[in-house]
């Protein structure tokens, strides 16, 4: 009965603070996470999810076996296929504190023959439950001693079978992946096109107006499966009031619901003081709760409350969001009984809906709307943006008059109980907000390294709008890629529009170019050439440079590197990887920096000086890249180098077979040069 031999570490703690046990084969990622609660005393409280980064894989309670195979549900899914396959595995626990456990699978052992887990050693004591994180502890210093004694005794009361794995576990390569989504674009090529402007901006707009999920898709599977299926519900009048309908909440949610509604903290120390707080201000400020229902919905739930008890209604997978913000909202429980799921209303639910006159309501929600509209745009420009920072550009662009609670409960209540965007809390205390998409982390990491100092960029109100209008505003590059996905790789509109914001979300999170480029050829089911991988270097570069970047605080690199004094290439473009090998295959993106900024640069000034020092660089170097061969051509065919031109063209002649294509493109540019140059004569 063999094992695994594990050292499990929590990242970033100094000294590390570790745990190496024996962990019996064959048993499931669930039964590991209940090892790691005990390794380390937690109490099992929050949420938790496994993660190998190399492929991308997540584990957790709510996966399941998708087309991409990455992701897995834990009590389906045995360790033994990524033990055997991974050198290490991430186990995070508690995502508000998220404690980082890296698993090391150091040994297989052979000849294990317990079914239990067995500590071998350890080092440093456990962490306090919600003390904030590696980072806060460090400040609050709260630990409690590790128990050797109380760990061996609940390992020996742990006796797992052995299980078989149910389903067979596949990490899809690269044409698995494009075999897949070619099948969906099949699917999408039949939907009808539409106006390259609206279909650029309403794809935009979509990455920060969701629809309605996140703290507010509490229904169950069994209640969502009901609505599809049937639909009918019956509306009754429960016993419980609002607060105890309430108490359904969680202790987070209780704590969440303070914070969104600002409610003071000595109103909400308990969890019980915190429901009662929350039913005080929602029956205190009604209009709190237009925040979370639009008009329809609110409406619809006036509706509700007329009826008569037990009356047996038809609604739709929409309208089920009306219950789906009254169960969160402490307004309403449920029940399916056969095919009808009874829907039991608040015993004092007219205490809270209904209460204002229609034109507070219609005053609130044009209120609610422009908040919407202006933070909306804010938030396209800064994309993450520390909540303080937003609120002075907000109060200085827009109102102000602009009081600052109520703007931190339009974020949170609104924004967050909506799912319009991302807050994120530092353990100094400092509360970010982020636009769905984007890698809080990752950006404020890169901010801290080029920006620290800096104050935001800011715009006047017109450019705003301007800029928000349509993304395609912000840089050049976006129509021209959209025109290239769409005419060179004969793409549908949906699908380009997908890549396309994908690509700039890519952009905005900090990503290097071989990275971005490569994402796009992933999605791209064609072969590419070296003219269109040159041609697809040439436009990720304009937009990495052009585009405003939260890691820059809203600055694009072009603008920055002007108020710094530097090149944009410097700023996080480029891989710190070492891949050049002089073949003809080798990647623009794989180029020296210094190289890859003069090729760019002879494209906008065809400077002859910068020509010929590339030219210098090709025969000292004997490159034989065929995107560099071909890149260069086209850039002296531009400014009328044509004997340069033809040296190259006649270089990928003798090249491969893609370069004899690429030279024939090549030679048809010098002649449509000459037939300008013709006509100018004539």
């Amino acid at each position: 009965m063999p094992g695994y031999t594990c050292k499990i570490v929590i990242e970033d703690t100094h000294p590390p603070v570790w745990r190496r046990v024996i962990i019996p084969d064959q048993i499931t990622f669930f039964e590991l996470h209940k090892i790691i609660q005990i390794l380390f005393d937690w109490d099992d409280a929050h949420l938790h999810g496994f993660h190998i980064p190399s492929d991308d894989i997540v584990i957790d309670d709510e996966g399941g076996f998708d087309p991409w195979g990455n992701h897995y549900n834990d009590f389906d899914t045995n360790i033994d296929f990524f033990f055997k396959n991974y050198k290490w595995i991430r186990y995070i626990y508690d995502f508000g504190d998220d404690w980082r456990h890296k698993i090391n699978i150091e040994k297989y052992e052979s000849d294990y023959e317990e079914r239990s887990p067995k500590l071998v050693k350890y080092k440093g004591d456990n962490f306090m439950e919600d003390s904030g994180g590696v980072w806060n502890w460090e400040m609050n210093e709260e630990v409690s001693p590790f128990d050797r004694k109380f760990v061996e005794s609940q390992f020996r009361q742990m006796v797992f079978p052995k299980h078989k794995q149910k389903d067979e576990i596949k990490i899809l390569n690269e044409q698995d992946k494009i075999d897949i989504l070619n099948g969906f674009f099949d699917e999408i090529s039949k939907m009808p096109e539409n106006d390259l402007e609206d279909v650029l901006k309403n794809a935009w707009q979509d990455m920060y107006l969701e629809e309605t999920k996140g703290n507010l898709d509490n229904r169950s599977e069994e209640w969502e499966d009901h609505i599809k299926k049937n639909g009918k519900i019956k509306l009754c009048v429960s016993s419980k009031t609002q607060k105890e309908l309430q108490e359904n909440l969680s202790e987070d949610q209780s704590s969440d619901y303070c914070k969104y509604l600002r409610i003071p903290k000595n109103r909400s120390k308990s969890h019980m003081e915190r429901i009662s707080s929350i039913s005080d201000t929602l029956r205190e400020h009604p209009e709190y709760v237009l925040y979370v229902m639009n008009q329809d919905e609110y409406d619809g739930l006036k509706q509700w409350m007329d009826y008569s008890n037990n009356n047996i209604i038809d609604i739709s997978y929409d309208e089920a969001d009306i219950c789906a913000k009254a169960f969160v909202l402490g307004f309403g429980e449920y029940e399916i009984k056969d095919d009808i799921a009874e829907v039991h209303l608040a015993s004092d639910l007219k205490e809270y809906i209904d209460v204002l006159d229609q034109k507070t309501e219609d005053e609130i929600y044009t209120k609610i709307e422009t908040f919407d509209d202006r933070v909306g745009r804010l938030m396209q420009l800064y994309c993450v943006i520390e909540l303080e920072e937003l609120y002075k550009i907000y109060k200085k662009t827009y109102d102000p008059k602009q009081g600052k609670r109520e703007f931190f409960r339009y974020v949170y209540w609104r924004g967050r109980m909506n799912d319009l965007l991302n807050t994120y809390q530092e353990p100094d205390g400092t509360a970010y907000v982020a636009m769905h998409g984007m890698d809080i982390h990752k950006i404020i990491e890169k901010r801290e390294i080029y920006a620290k100092d800096l104050p935001f960029n800011e715009f006047p109100e017109w450019e705003i709008n301007e800029l928000t209008d349509n993304i395609a505003n912000r840089a050049e590059a976006i129509n021209i890629l959209f025109v290239m996905l769409q005419e060179q790789f004969r793409m549908p509109e949906q699908e380009t529009s997908e890549i396309l914001f994908n690509t700039i979300s890519s952009v905005m999170s900090g990503d290097t170019l071989d990275v971005i480029i490569e994402n796009i050829k992933t999605r791209v089911n064609k072969t590419w050439t070296p003219d269109i991988y040159a041609e697809m270097w040439n436009m990720i570069s304009d937009l990495m440079i052009e585009l405003e970047l939260p890691i820059l605080k809203a600055r694009s690199r072009d603008k920055y590197a002007m108020e710094q004094n530097m090149s944009p290439w410097s700023i996080g473009m480029l891989s710190d990887k070492e891949n050049f090998k002089n073949t003809k295959q080798q990647h623009l993106y794989e180029f020296p920096r210094s190289i890859q900024e003069r090729l760019y640069n002879i494209e906008s000034t065809g400077m002859k000086e910068d020509i010929d020092k590339l030219f210098a660089y090709k025969e000292e170097n004997r490159i034989c890249s065929e995107e560099f061969l071909y890149m260069l051509s086209s850039s002296c065919i531009v400014y009328g180098y044509i004997k340069e031109a033809r040296s190259l063209i006649k270089e990928l002649k003798n090249s491969s077979t893609a370069g004899k294509k690429i030279a024939k493109l090549l030679e048809i540019e010098i002649d449509q040069y000459d037939n300008v140059m013709d006509m100018w004569d004539f």
